[in-house]
């Protein structure tokens, strides 16, 4: 039977472990408790980081301060909470009456969270504070330019619709009637049915008035005054 090669005892006796560990203990211990103080603190920090964004998300749903919203948003930039923040801040203003304000809340949005699921809402946000800032060519613009990326659904009509009122405010009569007509069968059943349908029939009646009306051809070949009647 073959033999084992014997271990070298020099090899044994110079691998001393008790004095390996009074000369490198001390280190191995204190990089484990490195290790494990770093990993405690990223637990601990993960931890709070999740508290303080559900303690931010209860004041994104409660709270109707532009101040403590922006505040929210600020603290938590890219995060869920901090675009829900913005949302929020762009409605408030929005509601209050501060179009401009409103309108550079929803720009805001969009540029932090270009890809966010409510991106769409916010543009459409966007264009209705633009409107009734009064800019309405611009408002017009950014409702067809939503309409155009979101050719179907909720989004879309609203865009239509508000891209015919800015026509119709513009003073772009025909334009916005045909606008109207072509909405109908689309908002049939919805909020905007109503709407749609009378501000058809106001643009339909004053088209129609205005081509009824004698010209000015017609007027002015009428009598002018009763001086100018042929006598008898």
């Amino acid at each position: 039977m073959e033999q084992l090669p014997k271990t070298d005892v020099r090899v044994v006796d110079q691998f001393n472990f008790e004095q390996l560990w009074a000369k490198y203990g001390s280190r191995v211990l204190t990089g484990a408790t490195v290790v494990v103080v770093v990993f405690l603190a990223i637990v601990l920090w993960q931890r709070q980081s999740s508290e303080k964004q559900e303690a931010a998300s209860v004041t994104v749903a409660e709270s109707s301060d532009a101040a403590s919203l922006e505040n929210v948003a600020r603290e938590f930039p890219g995060k869920e909470v901090g675009a829900q923040s913005l949302l929020r801040l762009g409605d408030i203003q929005f509601n209050s009456g501060k179009y401009s304000d409103a309108a550079g809340t929803y720009v805001r949005f969009l540029s932090e969270y270009p890809h966010h699921e409510f991106a769409d809402a916010a543009a459409l946000g966007q264009a209705a504070s633009t409107e009734s800032a009064g800019d309405l060519a611009t408002a017009r613009s950014l409702y067809e330019q939503l309409a155009s990326t979101k050719p179907s659904g909720f989004l879309a009509i609203a865009a239509r619709v508000g891209a015919a009122r800015c026509m119709q405010g513009l003073g772009q009569t025909n334009e916005a009637r045909q606008a109207y007509e072509e909405l109908l069968p689309a908002v049939q059943g919805t909020t905007w049915q109503a709407e749609v349908y009378l501000r058809w029939v106001e643009l339909s009646r004053s088209i129609s008035s205005t081509q009824t009306r004698p010209t000015t051809n017609q007027v002015s070949a009428a009598p002018a005054s009763p001086s100018t009647k042929i006598q008898p």
